[in-house]
């Protein structure tokens, strides 16, 4: 824990910040010119940027974090019926497409993608994983 922490004081004198909530203001306000963050945040305050195309979010080669919106249902849920109703109504291409299209996460729903509306600037690699993957995670959803 120790060698956490010496480390992670070490890099700070690097950094803006270590959290969540700022490296997407950080980035348009010229503060900093790279950011780790949710894609979700980090395009609703590029599509707020007149230069909005200036931006752009990736993935580096050498790996990241990539994450999608995900649904449980406890096992004491007063009402599991309805919520696997619920989910299974979420997992179609149409409604799929929409959650993209509001939060800018990326989908594991194959179908969706086609569906996807116009948004200003390519996000396209949010949606970038192998059909392969995409389904890995759909099935896991699933199950």
């Amino acid at each position: 824990m120790n060698e956490a922490k010496d480390l992670l004081a070490a890099t700070s004198s690097r950094l803006a910040a270590f959290n969540t909530d700022s490296a997407d203001e950080f980035l348009t306000s010229g503060e900093t010119v790279i950011g780790h963050g949710y894609s979700g945040d980090m395009f609703v305050q590029f599509l707020d940027q007149d230069n909005y195309e200036d931006y752009v979010y990736f993935v580096p080669e050498e790996g990241g974090t990539k994450w999608i919106d995900n649904m449980a249902i406890p096992f004491d849920a007063p009402s599991p019926c309805t919520a696997h109703t619920f989910i299974n109504w979420m997992l179609t291409a149409e409604q799929g497409a929409a959650l993209t299209d509001w939060n800018y996460y990326d989908t594991p729903n194959q179908a969706a993608l086609d569906l996807m509306g116009k948004i200003p600037m390519d996000i396209t690699m949010i949606c970038s994983t192998s059909y392969e993957t995409q389904s890995s995670l759909l099935a896991a959803l699933i199950l």
